[in-house]
């Protein structure tokens, strides 16, 4: 594609070479220097995606600052995509999401499940694929009503 334009003053550009998604953290090498620097989704300024996440090989905009816990370490800070466009993101049901060792997917996102759906329902979909180590649907808060934890329609599923 076309070259992009240059950045703004204090603004640096890198790709994302690992993205753990279930952490919601990653690194950005940046094009610079070739070093890496720690990323984190409550720094993503922009995202097409409800819950914010970077893309392996996706070429980011950002800038660095201290680490709120490392005053000493510098993070990516302020993330976008490049020219301040949103990021990315966009992982989908059975992508892999940081977690490959050599050739095999050890974790993957499931997306869209039933809001009925349980931990085991996922696990035992699952095994058919490999030993399911754990499953987990992400939930927010609890249906006094039906007895039950509100799904928020999301999950993982690691495998040993």
């Amino acid at each position: 594609g076309e070259p992009l334009p240059p950045l703004p003053p204090k603004r640096l550009r890198g790709t994302v070479s690992r993205w753990l998604n279930t952490k919601g953290i990653g690194w950005i090498i940046m094009d610079d220097t070739r070093e890496s620097v720690f990323a984190h989704n409550s720094n993503i300024v922009s995202s097409l995606d409800e819950y914010p996440c970077l893309r392996e090989g996706e070429v980011v905009d950002f800038e660095l600052g201290p680490d709120p816990f490392r005053p000493n370490v510098q993070v990516a800070l302020a993330i976008t995509g490049p020219n301040g466009k949103p990021v990315v993101g966009g992982y989908v049901p059975g992508e892999k999401v940081g977690w490959l060792k050599g050739d095999t997917i050890t974790e993957v996102y499931v997306g869209n499940i039933a809001y009925s759906a349980r931990e085991w329902d996922l696990k035992k979909h699952f095994s058919s694929v490999g030993h399911v180590k754990r499953a987990s649907i992400v939930v927010d808060g609890w249906d006094e009503k039906n007895n039950h934890p509100f799904s928020k329609g999301w999950g993982t599923v690691r495998f040993r």
